[in-house]
C-alpha cells in the first residue's frame, strides 16, 4: 500500500518534476508513485492559484438618483365631431391609450 503524502510535498514534488524536464512517467516511477498524480496535483495547485487571484467581491452597489417621475399625458377627449375609440389597457401602474386603428 502506497503511503499518504502532505500537500506540501506534492507542491515540492510537482515543483521539482517540471523542473527536471521529465515525463509525469519518468520522475513518477523514480518516487514509487502514479504517474497520474503529478498533473493532478499540478492542476490543483494551478487553479488553487488562479481562484486566489480573483477580486473578492464580484459585485459593484450603482445608486440610481431618485427621479421624479414624469406624468403620462392623457389623451384629449374626442370632439362631438370625432368618435375616436380608444383601447385602454392597465399594466400595473402604466395605462396605455391607443386609439382604434393604430398600426
Amino acid at each position: 500500500m502506497q503511503e499518504a503524502h502532505s500537500r506540501d510535498w506534492w507542491r515540492a514534488t510537482v515543483a521539482n518534476w517540471q523542473a527536471s524536464g521529465q515525463t509525469a512517467a519518468a520522475f513518477a516511477t523514480g518516487l514509487g508513485v502514479n504517474p497520474k498524480s503529478l498533473p493532478w496535483w499540478q492542476g490543483k495547485f494551478r487553479r488553487e492559484t488562479l481562484m486566489a487571484r480573483r477580486p473578492t467581491q464580484r459585485f459593484v452597489e450603482v445608486q440610481v438618483p431618485q427621479a421624479t417621475p414624469t406624468p403620462i399625458p392623457q389623451p384629449a377627449p374626442p370632439g362631438p365631431a370625432t368618435q375616436a375609440q380608444w383601447f385602454v389597457a392597465h399594466v400595473g401602474a402604466v395605462r396605455f391609450d391607443v386609439p382604434i386603428g393604430t398600426c
